[in-house]
């Protein structure tokens, strides 16, 4: 009987305190703290990995700004370090239909878009034979021109767009949409593949 009294007045006694708005101690031990790791101020994400945030991280400015003393190739900061060495054209010669857009290296800063002043890099050959024909490393110089203007053959224009600046990429082109079979003088005919590097794009 005292056993079942104390446990009675036990009773009544929280009974009391959940009327009152308590409660009564917890036993259970608290759950541990998480860490959050606050990110250096102006810390950019890394290419290749998933910002802690739900959305989407964009390109450092920095990470895409002019680097000084560099005159060619005109590397932006970030760029991936392959960038600094001419390509070498290791695909297989094929005859396309359409143009065929390919990214070799995927860089991280801002895409182009038409009426922007493009920076390239680049080497064009013949699908034919595999022969180079033109080549802005034999000139050690970068190529400059405005897209969608008409200014370049229609591979060109179209592949370009759209691409992040930081990227290298191949552009296999049929006949028609490269000098034809017919071309001007000094330009090669037939289809061709051009490796570019997109080194900048400005308004």
């Amino acid at each position: 009987m005292v056993v079942r009294a104390r446990s009675l007045r036990a009773a009544v006694l929280v009974l009391a305190l959940a009327l009152a708005g308590c409660t009564t101690p917890s036993t259970a031990p608290p759950a541990p703290a998480r860490a959050i790791a606050a990110s250096p101020a102006g810390a950019a994400a890394s290419p290749g990995t998933a910002a802690s945030s739900s959305a989407a991280a964009s390109p450092s400015i920095a990470a895409c700004a002019p680097v000084a003393g560099k005159d060619f190739p005109p590397l932006l900061s970030g760029f991936d370090p392959r960038l600094a060495t001419a390509p070498a054209d290791n695909g297989a010669l094929t005859d396309p239909k359409y143009l065929s857009v390919t990214v070799l290296i995927q860089g991280t800063c801002a895409k182009v878009a038409s009426g922007q002043r493009v920076t390239l890099n680049y080497v064009g050959l013949t699908l034919a034979d595999g022969k180079v024909f033109d080549s802005s490393w034999e000139r050690n110089q970068a190529f400059e021109v405005e897209i969608g203007k008409g200014v370049l053959i229609q591979g060109f224009e179209r592949g370009l767009i759209g691409v992040a600046v930081g990227s290298r990429i191949q552009l296999d082109m049929p006949a028609d949409l490269a000098y034809g079979d017919n071309p001007p003088s000094g330009a090669p005919k037939g289809a061709l593949r051009f490796i570019v590097d997109v080194l900048n794009a400005q308004a």
